[in-house]
């Protein structure tokens, strides 16, 4: 945590405590979400599959932009424990 001090609009100082900011990106970074191109490794399937089934709700994810998508560690993960990768033969 980092100390800051604020000044208001009434001309007051405020101390108040923030979080360290490279605490914050690091966070954000690892709770952010997995690529199309990681869930798609993880799950043994094509970047395109792993787009259409974000698109259709069958992985859940969050879009991001206009054609990019971040996938939940925790779909990625679901999806594993009911499809399991088919072994190479």
């Amino acid at each position: 945590m980092t100390p800051v001090l604020r000044v208001l609009d009434d001309g007051t100082v405020a101390l108040t405590v923030a979080p360290d900011p490279a605490a914050l990106r690091a966070l954000g970074a690892a709770s952010a979400g997995l690529s199309v191109a990681e869930a798609a490794r993880l799950i043994g399937r094509s970047e395109s599959s792993v787009r259409r089934m974000c698109a259709s709700g069958r992985l859940p994810a969050r879009r991001v932009g206009a054609r990019s998508w971040l996938v939940p560690r925790a779909s990625v993960d679901a999806y594993r424990q009911h499809h399991p990768t088919p072994t190479a033969r």
